[in-house]
């Protein structure tokens, strides 16, 4: 019970404030603890944070596998990828607090290979998503499931930096372009299936891109 408040204290203190300004005081003074109860169950305020990151990655795969469970149509399943990241404004502040995290961790090789171990539950919700989404848009799956996962969370990662400051940029129609045009080189198919014609010239276009390239 303790380590659950200060870990659900935590994470809106850091949501709110960012890493660098949350403090471990304010935390434990939120989660109604002292700091002692902080440092008996935490290592200190990074390892809070990842133990934030742990849990906010293992309930997105989570969130992944439901959406695919009880998705009804293919546009719904397209839409799995925006669904796991929940509200878009709470998403932009998870990013930002995990921008100042990594400025910090990049000079500790222990908190990067704990980030990479978080890094890689994502990567999972990823690859699982491939196979779903392939099927949805009519093509076929690709070899390596698993790298293609990642290049959909790198997307996923970048469109969310993008959205901190381009106040222009629809972040839940940007993400299903770019997984649209990843999977099929399609860019109209935004949040649902590609027409046939749509879909059959992308196939033609990547083929003869191929047929050049060998050439």
């Amino acid at each position: 019970m303790t380590r659950a408040r200060l870990l659900a204290a935590a994470e809106e203190m850091f949501l709110s404030h960012g890493f660098a300004a949350a403090t471990v005081d304010a935390i434990a003074q939120e989660a109604g603890y002292t700091t002692g109860a902080v440092y008996s169950n935490f290592g200190g305020k990074a390892d809070l944070f990842l133990a934030v990151l742990d849990e906010t990655a293992q309930e997105q795969l989570a969130a992944v596998r439901a959406a695919l469970d009880s998705a009804r149509s293919d546009e719904e399943r397209l839409d799995v990828v925006n669904t796991s990241l929940g509200d878009p404004a709470r998403w932009r502040a998870h990013v930002a607090a995990t921008i100042e995290f990594l400025s910090y961790a990049r000079h500790h090789a222990e908190l990067r290979e704990r980030l990479r171990s978080a890094q890689r539950l994502a990567d999972q919700a990823g690859a699982e998503l491939v196979s779903v989404l392939c099927r949805a848009l009519g093509v076929d799956p690709p070899p390596a499931a698993h790298e293609v996962g990642r290049e959909i969370m790198a997307l996923v990662n970048g469109l969310s930096v993008r959205s901190l400051y381009d106040d222009e940029l629809d972040l839940r129609t940007a993400i299903s372009r770019a997984v649209n045009s990843l999977l099929t080189g399609d860019r109209s198919g935004i949040r649902g299936m590609p027409d046939a014609t749509d879909a059959t010239a992308a196939a033609g276009a990547r083929g003869g891109g191929r047929a050049r390239a060998q050439r």
